[in-house]
């Protein structure tokens, strides 16, 4: 009744409940007093119903079951009148919840401060509050401030000195639960002021994380607004004891993660301060191997900083390279920055350095996507510098020398350079192939001119046109089985035998039979046409007495087989197992195999005949589910 009075408002009918005995602390089921019960349940008229209870003797600091007192709930609705009364009815400042957290506690878990937060800190600190106490989960009121977002950065200064300046003074350098200080929570989130004034109050500024980051890592690596700032907290932490040599568990150091950033000014800082040029990280990385792969497009933004490196001894050799064994050089030339290659080189970096493929600076060049008016000024000057043009690489065990790579990618100014420099045009690769091999494969050409122009080129510079691989197969082989047809066509105008055999008996007709085309689907067609026209045999038989007929109808290729028929193809042919292109067919064409076997039947196929075994296309057909 007395809850339900001060409810409606009836202080009269209160004061009467009261006269007449009525229990001004009685508890609920809960633990909650009647004054709890209004804190919980804020109703109008607050200041004057909590007066009411006060002046009645309600009990300021009774706990409900969560041990929660009225001066926490006043903290958690904001009241500062409230809190006022009850600390002058002497609220405990410093009672816990079941969670630890006292009424400070409580204020500062609040995401909005406002000046209402500054006079609730004041007011509580002035009565005693303890500013150094944990909660359960070992955060302190200073943690909670440094965790929650806010408006007005001048409200948590004042916040933050209280805290720290109070008669119970909060602990500068108490970790919590997730081994953090205030001043860790504050590097990375534009809190320079919070953080000058941590540092003023003895804030540890070589204090680590649980990654072994100090608060120097945390900003160097951090996506700052205002530079200025940061650049004056980073001087002041340095001024403070902080270490520009101290690396974390990946074994970085600031100056590691600063180059990561892009951050050159607070680079050059650092290595004033005596930060180490040629500290390795985790993946032997040096500063100016992640300079070199830096996320920078302009070379000229990151010279600046290069030469600050080589000035402070970083190292450009083979001595440090990092766990691919990649040096610095390497790095720059895939970004094809000429100029930081030039200074490297200069330096004393060596231009025949294999990274842990095998390759050198030179093969990177020739094989990635550089931009061309940088690409053939990089390779001069490699090659002014020694680089080795016939230097075998072990790429993906290719063991290609530069011109295999730039013969591949239909690099023609890299290869006329190297072919210019003296690289030989035969040299063996993967697989005992030429450089006219790559060039024929032709799979990753940028444009199918380019490697006309390459493979052109190579036979000027006396490229043997029918050199066989490992495998016996010639240039010619590759550019049929890849559907390369001007390549192909300027290999049979350079003598390539239109009937060379690889080491299964197949012959270039054989090749585009069961070959990828990688141009276009119908240059499989034209690479047979063109080799007919130039005298191919429509029916050689391979070792397993296949003829290109059988190949073209296992995979499919109904355009080929129809040009193959009409160049007198025998479509009964059998091979070694007795299979005529019909029972190959049945097995299970990749392509169009129904389309095929139309054609091989409208041409005189005997769909009844048998293979060694006595099986008839029909019989392999439902075998194999078609």
């Amino acid at each position: 009744p007395l809850l339900a009075a001060l409810g409606e408002g009836h202080i009269e009918v209160a004061e009467l409940l009261l006269e007449h005995g009525a229990n001004v602390n009685v508890r609920d089921t809960t633990g909650e007093t009647i004054l709890l019960k209004v804190l919980s349940q804020p109703l109008r008229d607050l200041v004057r119903k909590v007066k009411f209870l006060l002046k009645h003797g309600a009990d300021v600091n009774a706990r409900d079951d969560t041990l929660t007192t009225s001066l926490h709930l006043a903290e958690n609705i904001g009241n500062l009148e409230v809190a006022q009364l009850l600390v002058e009815h002497k609220a405990d400042v410093n009672s816990h919840n079941n969670n630890g957290k006292t009424p400070l506690h409580i204020l500062l878990e609040r995401w909005v401060y406002n000046e209402d937060h500054v006079n609730h800190a004041r007011l509580l600190l002035e009565h005693g509050a303890d500013a150094s106490v944990e909660s359960n989960n070992g955060k302190t009121p200073l943690h909670l401030l440094l965790k929650t977002r806010f408006h007005n950065e001048g409200d948590v200064l004042d916040l933050m000195k209280l805290l720290l300046e109070s008669q119970h003074g909060a602990s500068v350098n108490k970790r919590d639960k997730s081994n953090q200080t205030p001043l860790l929570r504050t590097m990375g989130r534009d809190w320079f002021k919070l953080a000058r004034i941590l540092l003023e109050h003895g804030a540890d500024a070589g204090v680590e994380n649980n990654n072994g980051k100090t608060p120097l890592h945390l900003l160097s690596e951090s996506r700052i607004h205002d530079e200025g700032d940061a650049l004056d907290l980073i001087e002041l932490l340095l001024e403070n004891g902080a270490s520009v040599s101290k690396r974390d568990k990946n074994n970085q150091t600031p100056l590691h993660l600063a180059i990561g950033r892009d951050w050159f000014k607070l680079a050059r800082i650092l290595l004033e301060h005596g930060a180490d040029a040629n500290a390795d990280n985790a993946d032997g990385k040096t500063p100016l191997h992640l300079l070199s792969e830096s996320r920078i497009n302009d070379e000229g933004d990151a010279l600046d900083l290069i030469q600050l490196l080589l000035e402070n001894g970083a190292a450009v050799g083979v001595k440090k390279q990092d766990k691919n064994k990649q040096t610095p050089l390497h790095m720059a030339i895939g970004r094809g920055w000429f100029t930081f290659a030039q200074i490297l080189l200069e330096r004393g970096a060596d231009a025949n350095a294999g990274n842990s493929n095998g390759d050198t600076p030179l093969h990177i060049l020739s094989e990635r996507q550089i931009y061309d008016k940088h690409r053939v000024r990089i390779a001069r000057l490699l090659l002014e510098h020694g680089a080795d043009a016939d230097s075998p690489g072990a790429q993906n065990g290719c063991n290609a020398t530069p011109l295999h790579l730039a013969s591949y990618g239909g690099r023609v100014a890299i290869a006329r350079l190297l072919l210019d420099r003296g690289a030989a045009a035969n040299s063996k690769g993967n697989q005992g192939r030429t450089p006219l091999h790559s060039v024929a494969e032709g799979k990753c050409l940028y444009s199918e001119d380019d490697g006309i122009r390459v493979a052109q080129l190579l036979l000027e510079y006396g490229a043997d046109v029918n050199a066989p691989d490992d495998d016996n197969k010639t240039p010619l082989n590759l550019a049929s089985y890849h559907g390369a047809v001007e390549i192909g066509r300027i290999l049979l105008d350079g003598g390539a035998i239109i009937h060379s055999t690889d080491s299964q008996g197949r012959t270039p007709l054989h090749a585009v039979a069961e070959g990828e085309d990688y141009y276009s689907r119908n240059n499989d067609v034209l690479v047979a046409q063109l080799l007919l026209e130039r005298g191919a045999d429509v029916n050689m038989p391979d070792e397993d007495d296949r003829s290109p007929l059988h190949l073209a109808s296992y995979v499919g290729k109904v355009e080929v087989v129809l040009v193959l028929l009409n160049a007198g193809a025998d479509a009964s042919a059998t091979d070694a197992n007795g299979q005529t292109p019909l029972h190959l067919v049945s097995q299970g064409s990749q392509g169009d195999g129904i389309g095929v076997a139309q054609l091989l039947l409208e041409h005189g196929a005997d769909v009844n005949a048998q293979d060694k075994n006595q099986a008839t296309p029909l019989d392999l057909a439902s075998y194999y589910y078609h």
